[in-house]
């Protein structure tokens, strides 16, 4: 398989799309991409070269390259492992409320946060 670099000038292998009806139900309309290998290796050689890079340009320009919208690379990315979003963990006065209040139903813990966040907003 040939390796192509996402600075080649040169067309990749255009995006599958499956499902483009327009009739029947709704998940028959839905656009469905379909990724070949060389896509994912594409994907994979960018989001490998620079490892803590915030922000990935070369997405944009293989999504022009490949004939699909940003968003499913960024999104066939996550599935492969590559991208993920970060949390922050929780800070100990987090920990705390959740054992103090771990006793509580959702309902009842959501609305306490809420009236938790009120109060704070009006300090």
């Amino acid at each position: 398989m040939e390796q192509l670099c996402v600075n080649e000038a040169g067309p990749v292998c255009p995006a599958t799309v499956s499902g483009d009806d327009r009739r029947g139900s709704k998940a028959n309309r839905r656009r469905k991409y379909i990724f070949s290998d060389q896509i994912d290796h594409l994907i994979r050689e960018i989001y490998l070269s620079p490892p803590k890079a915030k922000k990935r340009p070369g997405i944009r320009l293989l999504a022009k390259k490949v004939g699909m919208p940003h968003w499913a690379l960024k999104k066939r990315a996550r599935e492969l492992g590559l991208a993920r979003t970060k949390e922050l963990p929780w800070s100990e006065r987090e920990l705390e409320i959740l054992a103090r209040y771990a006793w509580m139903s959702d309902e009842r813990i959501l609305w306490f946060a809420k009236t938790q966040n009120a109060m704070l907003r009006a300090v």
